[in-house]
């Protein structure tokens, strides 16, 4: 075991190695991010996110090592969690022997292939330094080889955890490894909770007041707030244009101080919905080959999907998910999904939305921040 410390005034930035566990402690609490993938025999927790978030008040937050899901749930993909659908091309449906839910917390054939530390763990100058690269595939790419690579660079600070995100996609047009060519669907970025006392979910806009919908309303009102359950059923939504920041809170009638979790998500320089970062990946795949002109009854259910192009607003919202809550009402588990073009109700739903990948190299960056506020 490692630690480093720079040395300064109160709130400086700590990291310490224990195995393939680096854990960055500041003023908020200890962050955590594996650096390789870890499958027990009941858990799994993926490499390159922050997997385990304790609050300065020793409180757990999210704790990503649990039994294997899909990252869809509440709950499950930690802060910054990356996945996607995909799928080979198999008939005119999606055939489950040939399409499947990929992220970064499921180790093996599909899932994550390897990763890498680009920039070892470090501390300096009160900055705490890590940069983890996963690359991701299904059981037809080969074990060096990969769907797409998500690169994790951090930077933590005193009081706030920034990571930029890049998404590389290296399946030039689908034609990689074995098999027909390759299919992706709602690639998106998480950030999951499974304790802190959470009750609401709000997304703040840039100026930090509460958001609001101009395409669809959460329950009747244009808010950008949600505090609802069984996402199986119902989820909230948030289409705002200048939307900027998801927390977890207690309420409106219960002030943060100073234990609200704060998730920033923008593009380099520019709002979320830009055309830049993710959300210009939905747009660049607008143009790009679909896997069906038609939803299929493959999953027992043939709609609209909402929309068929990618780069249409309504598929193109951050999700809001609250998952079941305690005797004290506090939510046991939530999520807020960053999706760069939504997919339907799962990795077997909404052919037209599932688009082949651009060329090799093409990278979409997203910047995360992290606080306790």
């Amino acid at each position: 075991m490692l630690t480093a410390a720079a040395c300064g005034a109160k709130g400086s930035v700590t990291v310490q190695v224990d195995g393939d566990a680096v854990t960055f402690r500041n003023h908020d609490g200890a962050w955590t991010v594996f650096t390789r993938c870890r499958r027990g025999r009941r858990t799994t927790v993926g490499p390159g996110y922050v997997a385990r978030l304790v609050r300065f008040d020793g409180v757990v937050v999210t704790d990503d090592v649990r039994r294997p899901f899909a990252m869809n749930a509440p709950g499950f993909g930690g802060l910054g969690g990356f996945g996607f659908h995909a799928a080979r091309r198999s008939g005119r449906a999606f055939d489950y022997d040939h399409a499947w839910h990929v992220n970064v917390r499921t180790c093996g054939d599909v899932g994550v292939r390897r990763a890498r530390v680009v920039e070892a763990p470090t501390v300096s100058d009160d900055v705490g330094r890590l940069t983890v690269d996963v690359f991701l595939g299904d059981n037809r790419v080969s074990t060096r080889g990969a769907l797409v690579r998500v690169r994790y660079r951090y930077r933590v600070l005193a009081d706030e955890v920034r990571a930029a995100i890049t998404v590389t996609e290296l399946c030039a047009g689908g034609r990689c490894g074995w098999g027909n060519r390759a299919f992706v669907k709602e690639p998106k970025l998480v950030a999951a909770v499974d304790g802190g006392g959470y009750t609401r979910q709000v997304v703040l806009d840039s100026r930090g007041r509460i958001a609001r919908n101009r395409l669809e309303r959460n329950r009747g009102s244009p808010a950008c707030v949600w505090s609802g359950t069984h996402p199986e059923q119902r989820t909230g939504h948030c289409d705002a244009d200048d939307r900027a920041a998801a927390r977890f809170d207690f309420g409106p009638r219960r002030a943060c101080a100073g234990r609200c979790l704060l998730v920033g998500m923008t593009a380099v320089g520019a709002p979320w919905e830009s055309g830049r970062g993710l959300d210009g990946w939905a747009v660049a795949s607008s143009d790009r080959r679909a896997y069906a002109g038609e939803d299929s009854a493959n999953d027992g259910v043939r709609w609209s999907c909402k929309a068929h192009d990618t780069a249409n607003g309504l598929v193109r919202r951050w999700e809001l998910g609250g998952g079941p809550r305690n005797a004290a009402g506090a939510y046991t588990a939530a999520n807020f999904m960053f999706p760069a073009w939504e997919g339907g109700r799962g990795f077997g739903d909404c052919e037209p939305l599932s688009r082949t990948y651009g060329p090799r190299g093409e990278s979409w960056t997203v910047l995360a921040t992290y606080s306790i506020r």
